[in-house]
């Protein structure tokens, strides 16, 4: 396949934006988009968290951008990328390239962009916030083939990132469906209207205070869970490492295969698991065990994962001064609404069920990852392209 190398600068014109004085508040809450690195998806970009005024953008280095444009972030994370689905104006921390299409395919650049994201990571210079500078992206070689096998190449990797977002998306569907369930059956915890019996949760809980050296052979190689390892709201736990991969030298929970894993900080974050093994956790974590003759697992669990739960010791957490947390004498005095037990069982009986259906969409999502990034890899690893 032949091909040229040129820099990114021969095949597009390269820019940033700027940010309106956060002091004058005539500059925001207008109709204009104002991209943030928090709004690019690695893909088409269609809102903003924050808007400008036409003053804004006027009296700042912001500049409008047409719709179709590439974006990247050169701040913190460096790499992540986002097409404008919209015209939008955009933060300095992101670059913008307008495509020279007499040269290159857009979506070929994006792919392109999307496979070197690690090398432009490894390049990041900074102390507290890792960057990347427009100079450096002017420069950077890329070779490119003919615009039909451009257009070839960003076609067949269209298909495989279409597959891999379709089955995110069907995941993040079913994530959706047991906290609506939940509500449907036992109603809403802010105002309980079916009238279920409140219970102290030192009633219906118990909060483990089984402390233990990791370092000793008998615990060592359990896997070890700390708050990094939950999924914000699904509670997903992906694999893990044992204490000892992990070298970790402080005191741990020991956590029977029953247990609720409840993160004590930053309770906002809503990272509550269910392990169904023995484990070691950090300190950061309470292991909570559930009085079965009161409550399900897989009610508590829910329950403990509910926006209002959340809220409320989010409440508690914050009124500290310096990081957010519950202690144990707070989460104690915390009231559960009880519903009846044939109930629970069946909200378990759905539980059961749905997380059989998801392990199959995770795998599915897994394995279109994985040929999205195996067909990256022959696209454009060793000039491939």
């Amino acid at each position: 396949m032949k091909s040229q190398v040129l820099t990114l600068a021969d095949v597009g014109e390269w820019g940033s934006g700027g940010t309106p004085l956060a002091s004058r508040g005539e500059y925001y809450g207008g109709e204009i988009p104002w991209l943030i690195i928090e709004d690019l998806n690695d893909g088409i970009v269609e809102s903003s968290r924050k808007t400008i005024t036409a003053l804004g953008l006027e009296n700042s280095a912001a500049k409008i951008v047409p719709q179709g444009t590439i974006l990247m972030a050169m701040y913190g994370s460096i790499g992540k990328l986002g097409v404008a689905g919209m015209p939008c104006a955009t933060n300095q921390a992101i670059a913008y390239c307008k495509c020279d299409t007499s040269q290159i395919d857009r979506q070929y650049l994006f792919f392109w962009l999307f496979h070197e994201r690690n090398r432009f990571v490894y390049a990041g210079r900074g102390g507290t916030q890792q960057n990347i500078s427009q100079e450096f992206l002017k420069d950077y070689p890329i070779r490119l083939p003919s615009l039909a096998d451009q257009r070839r190449i960003a076609a067949r990797l269209e298909q495989a990132d279409r597959l891999r977002r379709t089955r995110r998306y069907a995941l993040e569907l079913a994530d959706a469906f047991l906290p609506a369930a939940f509500l449907e059956m036992f109603g809403d915890p802010a105002n309980n209207p079916k009238g279920w019996p409140l219970l102290p949760f030192g009633d219906v809980c118990t909060i483990s205070d089984r402390m233990v050296d990791p370092r000793e052979d008998v615990f060592a190689d359990l896997p070890q869970v700390s708050s990094e390892d939950i999924e914000s709201i699904s509670g997903y736990l992906g694999p893990l490492l044992s204490a000892r991969q992990k070298g970790v030298i402080s005191v741990n929970f020991l956590v029977d295969p029953n247990d609720i894993l409840f993160s004590k900080i930053r309770p906002k974050l809503r990272k509550v698991a269910y392990p169904g093994q023995k484990v070691l956790c950090s300190a950061d974590i309470y292991p909570i065990a559930v009085d079965a003759s009161k409550c399900t697992l897989p009610y508590m669990l829910f329950y403990l994962r509910s926006g209002w739960f959340s809220g409320i010791v989010e409440k508690l957490a914050e009124a500290r001064s310096n990081i957010p947390k519950i202690n144990r004498d707070e989460l104690s005095k915390q009231y559960i609404p009880v519903p009846p037990l044939s109930l629970q069982r069946r909200f378990a009986d759905l539980v059961r069920e749905h997380e059989r259906l998801r392990a199959m969409q995770r795998e599915a999502l897994r394995q279109a990852e994985h040929l999205f990034q195996a067909l990256l890899h022959d696209a454009f690893a060793d000039g491939a392209a």
